[in-house]
């Protein structure tokens, strides 16, 4: 058989397993005509200061600005890296002002900026991020071909265990797609447009809807999700329909909920997060045979690694990984996991000229292998089953 095919046939079987989950990073939106990080700093941020760059009195963006250009030398810093910057200033001076310091202020002692200021540059910053990713799709087909052959085309077997799909980004895809396509999911609302938190069909494996139809799919928004508001009378995130007035029912609370890299360890530690990071780890943490795919991420998120790792050895060889990578170069916890003889046998890499498995690379290609694009390895998982 040729190597290529080979490969392709156990994409296949990987993705038809009985228990299986799903790691989806940013990468897998940009079918749909939405930026990668990159992308999205420039847009957020030239956005943001454009008629503002030269109003010294708009001290949030003002403070903006001034991290933008402490990271000018740093390598591929993107919007996350500047709202982290921001959250850590944030977090000292809320601790300051929590034990009583009087003139809290950064940079300290004689800065002009206040926690009002790091407060409001956050909010700026989030909504704008929303504001980018809210804008009309290009196109939501490659997530619904994607979502209807995983869920429709390769269930057999796995009509007992819903598709876990644990989302790192902050658009709404994935479940766009499995609500086009008819297929009953939980992502812990309950609700329509306007919904509540009630994490109890995440609990179960096998939550019954309405007693007549079991769950297929639960979806997962790890980091956060530009449709999550936080009112100010409630600690847990909802939906609101576009239509209500948002103001009015969120009051000093949150317009979106999403988190950048400092925060998430934080945020980790409450719900919802807590709750389904609790279900992340749980569920790859089972001794069952499955397999976790990931596709999209770049493996920048240090806590979301050392889970996995984690969730590999308890699983006691139950966890299997097959990785889609889109890079050029092995990202360094990659390369760490193939070299350790404990994690080696469980993890495949299908990259773009080479293929990993126990350890090695076992095939190589003079020409790019695009299986690592969302787009088509949803195409290729649709014509395989056809």
């Amino acid at each position: 058989m040729d190597p290529i095919d080979y490969y392709e046939q156990r994409i296949l079987e990987l993705l038809s397993h009985t228990r299986l989950s799903f790691l989806i990073g940013a990468g897998c939106s940009r079918c749909a005509g939405l930026p990668l990080m990159g992308q999205l700093t420039d847009e957020v941020y030239s956005t943001l200061t454009d008629k503002e760059e030269n109003n010294q009195n708009n001290l949030p963006l003002k403070l903006l600005t001034e991290i933008k250009r402490r990271y000018e030398s740093a390598h591929n810093a993107t919007i996350e890296d500047y709202l982290s910057e921001l959250q850590d200033i944030d977090a000292i001076l809320e601790r300051q002002e929590a034990r009583g310091v009087t003139d809290t202020v950064y940079p300290p002692g004689y800065g002009p900026y206040t926690r009002q200021h790091t407060q409001q540059a956050l909010r700026l910053i989030k909504t704008k991020v929303r504001d980018v990713l809210s804008k009309e799709i290009s196109s939501i087909r490659h997530h619904r071909t994607f979502c209807r052959a995983i869920q429709y085309q390769l269930r057999d077997g796995r009509n007992a265990h819903p598709v876990n799909y644990f989302i790192l980004n902050y658009d709404t895809l994935i479940e766009d797609a499995l609500a086009l396509e008819g297929i009953a999911f939980s992502d812990g609302f309950v609700g329509g447009a306007t919904a509540w938190w009630d994490p109890t069909p995440l609990n179960g494996e096998e939550f019954d809807l309405v007693g007549r139809r079991g769950l297929e799919a639960r979806v997962l928004k790890l980091h956060g999700s530009i449709d999550w508001v936080k009112t100010q009378e409630h600690d847990f995130p909802m939906r609101l329909r576009n239509t209500l007035p948002h103001d009015e029912i969120i009051g000093s609370g949150e317009s979106v909920v999403i988190y950048p890299a400092s925060a998430k360890y934080r945020e980790a530690q409450y719900d919802p997060f807590s709750r389904m990071m609790i279900s992340f780890r749980h569920s790859l943490s089972s001794q069952m045979d499955q397999v976790l795919a990931i596709l999209g991420y770049s493996f920048g998120d240090a806590h979301i690694n050392a889970d996995i790792i984690d969730a590999i050895k308890r699983s006691q060889g139950g966890l299997s990984l097959a990785v889609f990578l889109g890079l050029d170069e092995l990202p360094p916890p990659l390369r760490s996991w193939i070299n350790d003889p404990l994690l080696q046998p469980k993890v495949i890499i299908f990259g773009k000229k080479r293929v990993w498995e126990n350890g090695s690379v076992v095939f190589e290609s003079e020409s790019e292998l695009e299986w690592y694009k969302f787009e088509v390895l949803a195409t290729m998982l649709s014509k395989e089953t056809n």
